[in-house]
């Protein structure tokens, strides 16, 4: 209780001395009368477990595990070993490695967190990869398990709304969260070996996905899922827009009549 902060102990005295206010916020939170946030976690370290720099006021995490953002929303962080997690003033957080976000994962270095607006920025993110229902509980209509599409976007910037700043516990239901705002292009490569061989060169050949705001990460449907954009083709075709949709080999691809030439 003390270590919580609960109550303080004096062993001097020998004497206990209860926070009410902590108690009394605590008691609400627990009756849903007011938010509140999930965010704990740990650091490891054969040494040390982080450092307090007293310049700054930071405090550099080592080897953390897992932050836990928001459990109605599904959003977790998953920072890499090889990098130190950072906590700032005003509960910001700063790391890199890995967020599950609904359906999705998303992968990228310099991601900040903001406590204030509840979201995740970067400049950054290297992939995002997109899952979708393999099984459903026909009762409670949840993923049992998911499966992940062959197609994934790379190389973008974007901002993930974890969930309304005044619903941080999740209590009230917000289906449109998590939602993803991406402020540059992505792209989508068709350079991996078991498409004929690995032919078509990244650099030449690829989908290039224009800026989008797209929500409901945790509910979305498949079929409905689509990106507009540009092909490169590696001059097999001039650029041309299009749309891609999820494919019934699960690539994100499109089908599309070419002009006569």
């Amino acid at each position: 209780l003390e270590k919580d902060g609960f109550l303080k102990y004096d062993p001097s005295t020998k004497t206990v001395k209860v926070n009410g206010e902590y108690a009394k916020f605590y008691m609400q939170a627990n009756a849903k009368k007011v938010d509140y946030d999930i965010i704990r976690f740990s650091g490891y370290g054969e040494n040390y477990v982080g450092v307090y720099n007293i310049k700054n006021n930071k405090i550099f995490a080592n080897r953390v595990a897992k932050i836990p953002f928001n459990d109605s929303s599904q959003v977790f962080a998953f920072p890499y070993d090889t990098s130190k997690v950072v906590i700032n003033n005003n509960r910001l957080i700063d790391f890199d490695g890995k967020i599950f976000a609904g359906r999705m994962d998303i992968y990228g270095k310099d991601f900040n967190f903001n406590y204030d607006s509840f979201h995740i920025k970067s400049n950054q993110i290297e992939r995002m990869k997109i899952n979708i229902p393999d099984k459903v509980d026909p009762t409670t209509g949840e993923d049992i398990s998911l499966k992940p599409l062959k197609s994934h976007l790379d190389s973008f910037k974007g901002s993930l709304q974890i969930n309304s700043r005044f619903n941080r516990s999740g209590m009230q239901s917000a289906r449109k969260y998590p939602s993803l705002t991406t402020t540059s292009s992505s792209y989508v490569y068709y350079n991996h070996p078991n498409v004929f061989g690995g032919i078509y060169d990244k650099k030449k050949f690829y989908f290039e996905v224009a800026p989008f705001k797209k929500d409901s990460f945790q509910y979305f449907v498949a079929d409905a899922l689509a990106f507009d954009g540009k092909l490169y083709s590696h001059d097999i075709f001039n650029v041309f827009p299009e749309k891609l949709r999820v494919q019934k080999d699960l690539s994100l691809g499109f089908v599309t009549q070419t002009t006569t030439t």
